[in-house]
């Protein structure tokens, strides 16, 4: 099993500069921000027991004073903190990084603290007492997701699906499948950000600038599911997350 380490740094504020590096899921090094000792020390157990290598500190001042949010390739975040919250600590990475996953796992479980933790800049978010398999599923789905943003001109591929930036369709082993012009910007916005929450608004955004008519959300994501297979039974599904937004994701039964 894999020597999980906690850091206890001295309190400092630090900056990420570029993506986090990407690595093979039983490569992976995953940092926990946890101040609860017997959690930190269940959650290692989780993680180094499916391979993962991970490091635990237990303030948001001493994770980013140790710069290990610039280290490893996803971070697990509690919200209640001594100091700088979880949800802080999360809103503070994100104006510097895009690309790191960042998983909320705290005891927080109104619905109101889900949509802000999601706002402030989190890819997902579990609710203590929580699951190791459904951990290590979400956690999986995180680290096998594409580059985030993708370079420009470079096609967008998820399982059989194929989208070329420069075209406006999309294929699914080869064939192109019939979209009208909205479907294809919403699977779009599905597809290139495959495993991440997209937000309400900004699917309502699209719709409004590509449909001359009004188009209920809903009703679109319904095409797409029919037109492109976006169900459990393929493997795939797009998942409400509360009332943020959705995300196109991996299933299985």
């Amino acid at each position: 099993m894999p020597r999980c380490v906690r850091h206890t740094s001295p309190p400092a504020r630090g900056h990420r500069t570029g993506a986090a590096p990407l690595v093979s899921v039983d490569a992976a090094h995953i940092v926990l921000l946890e101040d609860d000792p017997a959690q930190t020390l269940w959650v290692q157990q989780i993680l180094g027991g499916a391979r993962y290598r991970c490091s635990a500190v237990p303030s948001g001042e001493s994770l980013l004073a140790a710069g290990l949010h610039r280290q490893c390739a996803l971070l697990l975040v509690d919200w209640e903190l001594p100091g700088m919250s979880g949800r802080d600590v999360v809103e503070y990475i994100r104006r510097d990084d895009l690309a790191l996953p960042l998983m909320f796992v705290t005891s927080r479980s109104l619905e109101e603290d889900i949509i802000s933790g999601l706002a402030a800049g989190a890819d997902d978010y579990l609710v203590k007492p929580i699951r190791p398999t459904v951990l290590l599923a979400r956690i999986a789905a995180l680290l096998t997701r594409p580059p985030f943003p993708p370079p420009a001109g470079t096609p967008i591929e998820v399982d059989g699906y194929r989208l070329q930036p420069e075209q406006p369709y999309i294929t699914l082993h080869g064939a192109a499948v019939d979209l009208d012009r909205v479907e294809y910007e919403v699977a779009r916005l599905l597809l290139s950000n495959f495993g991440r929450i997209v937000p309400r608004a900004t699917f309502e955004a699209t719709i409004a600038r590509y449909s001359p008519r009004p188009v209920g959300l809903e009703s679109c994501l319904s095409a797409l599911r029919s037109k492109l297979g976006f169900r459990p039974q393929n493997g795939l599904r797009i998942s409400p997350v509360f009332s943020h937004g959705y995300r196109l994701e991996h299933f299985s039964a």
